[in-house]
């Protein structure tokens, strides 16, 4: 009876090793978990549960870090922060030329948006991120923004208009010359339970990967951040258009 139990132990621990080495491998990779569900949505976060470990992705860009991802992951006590593997992102000129993307720049900053194709289907992923690099004389800067200054807008022009949370915290973040800072793009939003899209956006937010509906969208990037604490947000926007059919 002992010899079966421990067999039992030890059958769980293997697979919850497997399962945890599978899912952190695909998350690194900027793909969603396989072996995780979602059981929680609450004040902006998603959390995830496995076999033994867990995950927590935060509606909003790290402010402090923004290279650092938005998601933790690790055992059901203890969570780390994940760093998202983006050298599929980094392209040679000749790839960047083929990508769908717009630049967007001033004496201070250049801002890019991008897009890995301009034509999805439905059932499909759609991958956007942004960077950010300071381009000025200073080896570095400060910026100063809410808890997010990279925003994203999705709309079609009709009903689907999709606007990112900011909150309002005061904070600075230090940017250094040369450096390239990426934003993978999160979903982040609300709705009100008389919205008779409520159900549509409900399962909309659940899904972890962004996937559209039919029709041609805009994407909007816009650096929500000013030189000064009282100062107004630089004006930088970068656009894309895409269409899912």
């Amino acid at each position: 009876m002992i010899k079966k139990i421990l067999i039992i132990i030890g059958s769980i621990f293997v697979l919850s090793l497997i399962f945890g080495i599978i899912d952190y491998n695909r998350i690194k990779n900027g793909n969603s978990s396989i072996f995780m569900i979602n059981f929680e949505n609450s004040e902006g976060v998603n959390h995830y549960i496995g076999l033994g470990y867990r995950m927590r992705r935060t509606n909003f860009t790290m402010p402090a870090e923004p290279s650092i991802s938005n998601m933790r992951f690790g055992l059901w006590f203890f969570t780390w922060y994940v760093e998202i593997n983006r050298s599929n992102q980094t392209r040679t000129n000749e790839e960047n030329a083929v990508l769908n993307r717009d630049d967007c720049s001033n004496n201070y900053f250049e801002m890019r948006l991008f897009s890995d194709k301009k034509e999805y289907r439905t059932n499909e992923k759609i991958r956007l991120w942004a960077t950010l690099e300071y381009i000025g004389n200073k080896d570095s800067i400060q910026i100063w923004h809410g808890g997010g200054f990279m925003l994203f807008y999705i709309t079609d022009g009709e009903d689907f208009n999709l606007e990112p949370i900011i909150t309002l915290p005061l904070l600075s973040t230090t940017l250094e010359r040369g450096r390239v800072y990426a934003f993978d793009y999160y979903k982040s939003g609300g709705w009100g339970t008389d919205d008779p899209k409520a159900d549509f956006w409900e399962q909309f937010f659940k899904e972890q990967d962004l996937f559209l509906p039919q029709g041609n969208y805009t994407i909007t990037l816009r650096g929500a951040f000013s030189l000064t604490p009282t100062g107004r947000d630089i004006d930088l926007t970068c656009k894309i258009n895409i269409i899912v059919i």
